[in-house]
């Protein structure tokens, strides 16, 4: 079974291969949609904007059925079962704002002065914000610039709209292109490059040049000078690399060598952090868009890592930047958009999908439709599709224009103009942009603006037509808007600038960066919490191997086993207490335990019950009566440091007295290179049980059971 979750109306990759048909096809075959899987209820954009999308698209989706368009609006001026009421403020101004710009004088009206007055309307409404209700709140608050969305059709026209609102003294909050080159990339890329290979002079350059902020005539005559000093040196005279002595490089060079087995990722947050790149890069001005490039920069490190365990391919410093290069040359390395409360968001109705803000902006209404009938397309050669072969029956179709720009005096041309193709072209091109005004109309939760020029908005008129709805939709000249729903009335809010034709500019003014007040400390060197092994041997040490007892002389084991493995097995079944079990199962478990220590292994469980049976009666003879536990976990802390034992016997003598055995799984001339540690651990060990329960210890012992052997400390 599958689960399919859309929205037809939502559609709007066509461009990409996406086809409704297919679908379609499916639903149909399916028959109708259950009503109970049909979204009924807009829990996001007020009332207004609801009604207003609803007479709009039942018109715009002629070929889908009215239940599946209509929404009712949970955010009411009433209140409800889900929303409480709204103020009387919102209830004063509709959710629609139509913005009617007029040029003060005659001539051509071009894309950039309409984007230059919106800016400036946009700033006029910051300066006197209206109400606005935040996602998941009750409560209400005046609007701010993070509020609002600006979608246009391409990322140019984002660009542009970007540069607009500088002009005018907003920042703008926009993902494009350009990543690589900006100079905080340039930055980090160079001391990552520098890691990989230190004789790479163009990145030591760019490490001058905005890490150390040299000048570049400076470094271009040390460049020169370095190398003159190269060619006059004698045969035997080392010169030390360019800029060993910057104190950047310094920092570099002690980091390559303790990187070397470092991720991408985590070397340039080290170089973040050990050269303080951030605020390097801050103070070159408009710091939260820089920083946004920063983390951008590590997002792609993360994901090239990720990408690279997908593909069960290794990652490294130098395939990552054969990755950078990669959307470099495809024009796809993104900046960080920088998404702040300063700054307007500016995106393509594309990226809006899902996403959604309290005022949205939806450009170019002006937009002629784009339905040639060039390029590639898929084309369908019946409309049923056959479920069984879904992409049966249909053909890619890829046409040249062979005549460019020119469209006047060709005959053929004007023949195409009226052919089926060029039905089917705008017919489709026609669905697609209605989906497209459908999303961008659905991204608002308190106010749908809506600007027009002179040219009116026919890409809303097209789509409301489709379905014989009245155009015009926007006049400039009337509150009156064909958005009434459901025996509500539905009015716009108009607003009309008039202005000139160059338009006074503001001063883009960047919001200060906060850093903690002075310097950071640094890296610093902290006593370690824990004993380390040279700590325990430095003041625990000095002990000696006293009496030694052979409980049990062992068979020696293949020289092919595991010794330290082996060990570790008796001494888990001597702990075992096997003693008290019957014969059978004593060597049921001794079997079970060297296979899972030793698998393939030839050691002879019978040798385990021997040696428990050996160490039980060691036991009995030399502390009897002694209350025997074992695996005795203890914390014990000792000149600030803290300490994790366990206590493998913990033999309880009388009230007072405790006698302590370690197991410990080596023998011959490893034991021999560790033994003063281990006498050094045991007698720690005494000292804890002292501390930490107040009892003497008597005496204690190191257990070697590979060697059947108790050695007194």
């Amino acid at each position: 079974q599958s689960v399919w979750v859309g929205d037809p109306k939502q559609s709007i990759y066509g461009f990409r291969g996406a086809e409704p048909r297919l679908m379609k096809a499916v639903m149909n075959a399916n028959g109708p949609v259950d009503p109970a899987n049909i979204q009924q209820r807009s829990w996001r954009s007020r009332e207004d904007i609801v009604h207003a999308c609803n007479a709009i698209f039942t018109s715009a989706f002629p070929d889908i059925a009215e239940e599946a368009v209509v929404l009712k609006p949970v955010r009411t001026r009433a209140g409800g079962d889900f929303a409480p009421a709204e103020s009387p403020e919102f209830t004063e101004r509709s959710g629609i704002l139509h913005w009617h710009f007029e040029l003060d004088g005659k001539g051509r009206i071009s894309k950039a002065w309409t984007m230059d007055v919106l800016a400036k309307a946009i700033t006029e409404l910051l300066a006197n914000p209206p109400l606005i209700r935040p996602k998941g709140e009750d409560g209400e608050r005046r609007l701010i610039a993070g509020d609002i969305a600006i979608l246009c059709r391409t990322n140019y026209g984002c660009v542009a709209m970007a540069s607009a609102l500088a002009k005018q003294g907003l920042p703008a909050a926009i993902a494009r292109t350009g990543l690589l080159q900006t100079a905080e990339a340039t930055l980090i890329l160079a001391c990552l490059k520098y890691l990989l290979n230190s004789t790479d002079s163009l990145s030591v350059a760019e490490i001058l040049l905005f890490g150390s902020r040299h000048e570049l005539p400076k470094i271009i005559d040390s460049r020169l000078d370095y190398l003159e000093a190269l060619q006059g040196r004698k045969e035997d005279e080392r010169v030390a690399p360019w800029a060993k002595d910057e104190a950047i490089i310094k920092t570099l060079d002690e980091l390559r060598a303790t990187t070397g087995e470092h991720s991408t990722s985590e070397m340039i947050n080290l170089l973040l952090e050990r050269l303080d790149l951030r605020r390097v890069i801050v103070a070159w001005g408009d710091g939260e868009q820089r920083l946004s490039n920063v983390d951008e920069l590590r997002r792609l490190a993360v994901a090239y890592e990720d990408n690279c365990h997908r593909l069960h391919r290794a990652a490294s410093l130098g395939g990552f930047l054969l990755y950078l290069d990669q959307l470099l040359r495809a024009e796809k390395d993104t900046q960080g958009a920088s998404e702040r409360p300063e700054a307007v968001n500016v995106l393509t109705y594309h990226r809006s999908k899902g996403l959604e803000w309290p005022a949205v902006v939806a450009m170019n209404l002006d937009q002629k439709l784009r339905a040639d009938v060039w390029g590639i397309s898929v084309e369908a050669e019946k409309e049923e599709v056959d479920l069984s072969r879904p992409l049966a029956d249909r053909w890619l179709k890829y046409w040249v224009n062979p005549y460019g720009k020119q469209t006047k005096g060709v005959d053929w041309l004007e023949a195409l103009s009226e052919s089926k193709w060029q039905v089917s072209a705008t017919e489709a091109a026609t669905a697609e942009e209605a989906r497209l005004l459908y999303v961008g109309f659905t991204r608002a939760r308190d106010y749908l603006i809506l600007p027009t020029n002179k040219d009116g908005a026919p890409w809303l008129d097209r789509a409301f037509a489709r379905g014989g709805g009245t155009v015009p939709v926007l006049t400039p000249d009337s509150t009156d808007a064909p958005f009434d729903w459901g025996g509500k009335e539905v009015n716009k809010y108009l607003q009309t600038w008039t202005e000139p034709r160059n338009l006074p500019s503001a001063k883009l003014g960047y919001t200060a960066v906060p850093f903690i007040d002075g310097l950071r400390e640094g890296r610093k060197t902290y006593p370690d919490g824990f004993a380390s092994p040279e700590w325990r041997l430095a003041n625990y040490g000095g002990g000696a191997l006293g009496e030694q007892v052979n409980y049990f002389s062992p068979a020696p084991p293949d020289p092919a086993t595991d010794e330290r493995l082996y060990g570790q097995a008796i001494g888990n079944f001597l702990l075992g207490r096997p003693a008290q079990l019957s014969p059978e199962l004593q060597r049921e478990r001794a079997a079970s335990l060297l296979a899972n220590y030793l698998p393939g292994g030839d050691p002879d469980p019978e040798e385990l019950v021997k040696q428990s049976a050996a160490f039980s009666a060691w036991l009995e003879n030399t502390y009897p009566q002694a209350n025997a536990r074992w695996r005795v976990p203890m914390r014990y802390h000792v000149e600030g440091k803290q300490l994790q034992l366990t206590v493998d016997w913990f033999l309880e003598l009388d009230a007072d007295r405790v006698v302590v055995v370690t197991d410990v799984y080596q023998s011959g001339k490893q034991f021999d290179k560790q033994s003063a540690q281990h006498v050094a651990d045991l007698a720690l060990t005494q000292d804890a049980v002292r501390g930490l329960t107040g009892k003497v210890v008597p005496e204690a012992w190191l257990h070697l059971p590979v060697l059947g052997l108790l050695w007194k400390v």
